[in-house]
């Protein structure tokens, strides 16, 4: 995500995730996705 300035006006964010990824959005946009099979997962990680 590239602004200069995210106080400047509303912004909504949202993260989906599941077992293989995670998806990171800004105003409806996707704008990052990671890999969460590199994340080591255990009971208290979700």
């Amino acid at each position: 995500m590239f602004t200069s300035d995210l106080n400047s006006e509303f912004h909504v964010v949202g993260l989906e995730f599941t077992p293989a990824e995670l998806r990171y959005y800004c105003d409806g946009q996707l704008v990052h996705v990671y890999d969460a099979t590199a994340i080591e997962h255990q009971d208290v990680n979700i």
